[in-house]
């Protein structure tokens, strides 16, 4: 994978963050200790779904993966805030006023 944002993820490759299959994000780990296991950086996906979804991917995809982070989203190229709280609020019909 390459990260796009330079400062965030721009190191990704380098530390050889891969889309991988694994046990602790299958439904029984998730339902017998209650939460989706950790990976060391990298996206994980069920192990029975792992081939078929990276299989998807091979060819080029992007993915957005995302943490709670202000400085990450003010400061992003590729991310927008006021663009994507605007389509939220105009998708939803939300009522600001």
């Amino acid at each position: 994978m390459e990260g796009l944002d330079r400062g965030y993820n721009d190191r990704a490759k380098e530390r050889a963050i891969v889309l991988h299959g694994a046990p602790y994000v299958g439904e029984s780990f998730i339902t017998q200790s209650g939460r989706a296991g950790r990976s060391w950086g990298c996206p994980a996906v069920p192990l029975e779904l792992s081939h078929e979804i990276i299989d998807a991917m091979r060819w080029g995809n992007c993915l957005f993966i995302y943490s709670d982070d202000t400085n990450y989203l003010n400061s992003s190229r590729y991310v927008n805030i006021q663009k994507a709280a605007t389509a939220y609020i105009q998708s939803n019909n939300v009522n600001i006023n």
